[in-house]
């Protein structure tokens, strides 16, 4: 995953349904390639691995702000003092 706009969007761009996206896009990767040097290397590497793993995270943080929103609204989003136990 050497493409710098993808790398972008992976540490940097918005979360939203762009990001899902883009990571859906990426799928499992399980071909080997082999550097100049005749060296067998996976593609992406570890470091983009983690990468995704992180955006992933981001996405899954994002899903949850959203579904708390979603059932702030069905209860009833005006939480106060009073509504503490």
């Amino acid at each position: 995953m050497s493409d710098h706009g993808v790398l972008a969007q992976l540490i940097g761009g918005p979360v939203g349904p762009e990001l899902v996206t883009v990571l859906a896009g990426l799928g499992p990767v399980s071909r080997r390639t082999v550097d100049n040097a005749g060296v067998p290397e996976v593609i992406p590497d570890a470091t983009d691995q983690v990468l995704v793993a992180q955006a992933w995270q981001r996405v899954s943080a994002w899903v949850d702000s959203r579904l708390n929103d979603a059932v702030l609204a069905i209860a009833g989003s005006r939480i106060g003092p009073e509504d503490e136990d």
